[in-house]
């Protein structure tokens, strides 16, 4: 799954420290936009990658995308950085932890995505065969 790692490295580099901080909060402001945000972002860098993204279920994609939305918006306060890992699975899963800053360390938002290999998905939206 080299592009998918390809993808997650490239979201947690702009997604932390000062390239957070430069990431306009419109840019997952639309419901259904987290694909196209990441392409406006060079994240998603080929039809091959967003066509992968776009199989996923959209309830699975809705919910990264507001946590997105949610974590850049100035209203929420302090822009907490993002992980993304990967890691192959028999079912679509998106799994989300948030830690808020704290005494000794910087807090964050890790989203762990799992999922088929791209041979094995199913119609854009509905996850398996």
């Amino acid at each position: 799954m080299p592009f998918m790692q390809a993808m997650a490295s490239r979201v947690n580099t702009e997604f932390s420290g000062d390239n957070l901080q430069a990431i306009d909060p419109d840019t997952f402001a639309q419901p259904g936009s987290l694909v196209s945000g990441l392409q406006s972002l060079g994240i998603v860098q080929s039809t091959a990658e967003a066509n992968f993204l776009d199989s996923f279920p959209s309830g699975l994609k809705e919910s990264v995308r507001a946590v997105l939305h949610d974590n850049l918006n100035p209203e929420a306060g302090n822009r907490l950085g993002v992980t993304v890992a990967w890691s192959p699975a028999y079912e679509d899963q998106v799994k989300i932890f948030q830690v808020a800053d704290g005494e000794h360390s910087d807090g964050g938002i890790t989203i762990l995505v799992r999922s088929r290999y791209p041979s094995d998905r199913g119609a854009p939206g509905t996850g398996i065969k």
